[in-house]
């Protein structure tokens, strides 16, 4: 490399200089006189073969570390962690190899780890780079902490509020959104992506954030959008008495904000007409599915199919239904065949699905 061929250099340039102390040697009278001229000489000569090595020196390469330091990336390099320079153009090749030595990945954002001096330095000679052909400053220990940050509300909060004006089916007023542990993600750019898991229940919303630092991955976690949810409701418009029936004239649509409202509310007015209410609704108010009389999709003593789907093993048999149920529900049936009375879960107003391990 340019710097052995340098070093090289001044080792000629000694040699130089020493045969020239000897040539001027025998010239001279061996007098007092002569020999002090001689000494003198061989002083300027040896300070001047000095001043030479000093200047040659202070132009190659530099290594300057402190204890701490901080850093960005996933990676640990020399150049993020250390002062690498050198005077002289010739060694600008040099300087990009030290600067680009890897010594290991970065700790987790705001944490930190520890070098040894050693590693360090092992590390530049691995590069084929001698030592002693370049001037160093190298702790016994390098303290490494790794730059970070935590995500903000407010951050998640405006691009929550950006997804949901965009869609058009829900009619949103996002307050604010929490999640439960702190994320903690490495300085850079950031991108934030969002996706609704659900509907809005009681003024929230599930979400996912997605969080990415400098177009890596950087955080993954659920959060919670607390909204003002905008629907028009059936509403009754006069008070029913326990056991009245609801007709579409005692109905009427009505703009309400479902925030902390209950989540069985009926949104829809042919999940109540022709219901009998369970107790006295009085006119104004929101229609609960738990205060209505909601007929059964099976009801006991029906015939249905009972679908079983037991890993290694799927059939279909004829039963009767023992229980009333609604979609999702769980009841029991009893196969005709066989008299075997089973538990499965409503899937349709004929259809009853068994699962087992």
């Amino acid at each position: 490399m340019k710097y052995r061929a340098l070093r090289q250099g001044f080792n000629k340039l000694k040699e130089v200089k020493m045969r020239l102390a000897k040539s001027m040697a025998k010239s001279m009278p061996k007098s007092v006189d002569r020999l002090f001229a001689y000494a003198l000489g061989l002083t300027m000569l040896v300070l001047s073969v000095a001043c030479i090595a000093t200047e040659s020196q202070a132009e190659r390469p530099t290594v300057v570390l402190r204890p701490e330091v901080t850093v960005k990336g996933s990676q640990i390099t020399l150049g993020e962690i250390a002062q690498v320079r050198a005077k002289a153009e010739e060694f600008a090749e040099v300087v990009r190899v030290l600067q680009g030595i890897s010594l290991g990945k970065s700790p987790p954002p705001r944490m930190s780890t520890s070098l040894s001096g050693k590693k360090i330095l092992a590390a530049i000679e691995a590069q084929g780079i001698e030592l002693d052909t370049l001037g160093y400053s190298v702790p016994k220990v390098v303290r490494v902490t790794r730059a970070g940050r935590v995500v903000g509300e407010d951050e998640v909060l405006a691009k929550v509020r950006d997804v949901f004006a965009k869609d058009n089916s829900l009619d949103l007023r996002v307050r604010k959104v929490s999640w439960k542990n702190s994320q903690v993600i490495p300085s850079g750019e950031t991108g934030i992506d969002v996706s609704r898991l659900g509907k809005p229940s009681r003024g929230k919303v599930p979400l996912r954030v997605l969080v990415s630092v400098d177009g890596e991955p950087a955080a993954r976690f659920m959060a919670t959008a607390i909204v003002d949810d905008w629907r028009e409701v059936p509403v009754l418009n006069r008070t029913l008495e326990r056991g009245m029936l609801i007709t579409s004239d005692d109905l009427e649509m009505v703009r309400l904000n479902l925030f902390k409202q209950p989540e069985d509310i009926a949104s829809q007015i042919s999940q109540v007409l022709g219901r009998a209410v369970k107790n006295r609704i009085s006119a104004g108010e929101v229609i609960r599915k738990s205060r209505i009389d909601i007929p059964p999709t099976i009801a006991k003593g029906k015939k249905v199919t009972i679908h079983y789907q037991i890993p290694g093993f799927a059939a279909s048999a004829e039963g009767v239904a023992v229980d009333n149920g609604l979609i999702g529900e769980t009841i029991r049936v009893r196969n005709t065949s066989s008299s075997r009375l089973v538990q499965g879960k409503v899937i349709s107003d004929s259809q009853v699905k068994v699962t087992g391990k």
